[in-house]
């Protein structure tokens, strides 16, 4: 009787798949933590790209700036603010402000865009001061490279969902 390679070596099957199934669930560990780390970092993006402007959608954008006591929701309806004025995008302000109603889609005025080349110049810092009473609220003091200072409210527009932040004053609000 005649013994084959799977016969004679039955253990090394059953080590790649011991192998493959901890690389598998390492690599799942790493995706929770680097996702959990990063304030939903992976996932908005993703999120995102269906273009909802809802907040079922953590509000993320990978514009460049310096933002100082903000949360990571804060920041990130900041960060899409500024892509979207600095792209002159009315599709990518919907993610960064509320509707009217703080229901539906928001509208975007030409209002919305006034510092769209302020936005462009270079680098942009931004201060966030908590509101003391009022959770829900805060105050972001945006500073332009050109030297053009801008100060917006931020509300949270779903008190359950901790990533429904959006700049609430762009519409003249």
């Amino acid at each position: 009787m005649t013994q084959t390679n799977d016969d004679a070596f039955p253990h090394t099957q059953k080590r790649l798949w011991q192998r493959r199934s901890v690389q598998v669930w390492l690599a799942i560990f790493v995706l929770v933590w680097v996702n959990v780390w990063t304030g939903d970092g992976i996932w908005a993006p993703i999120c995102n790209l269906s273009g909802d402007t809802d907040d079922s959608c953590p509000v993320s954008c990978w514009y460049p700036a310096i933002v100082t006591g903000a949360n990571p929701a804060q920041a990130g309806a900041i960060r899409c603010y500024l892509q979207a004025l600095s792209d002159e995008s009315p599709s990518e302000m919907k993610k960064a402000i509320p509707a009217p109603d703080w229901t539906g889609d928001p509208t975007v005025t030409p209002r919305a865009f006034r510092y769209a080349a302020d936005a462009r110049s270079g680098i942009v810092t931004v201060d966030v001061q908590q509101n003391d009473s009022a959770s829900a609220f805060a105050r972001a003091t945006i500073h332009y490279a050109d030297g053009k200072t801008d100060e917006e409210p931020l509300a949270i527009i779903n008190p359950t969902a901790w990533d429904g932040w959006r700049m609430e004053g762009v519409n003249g609000g």
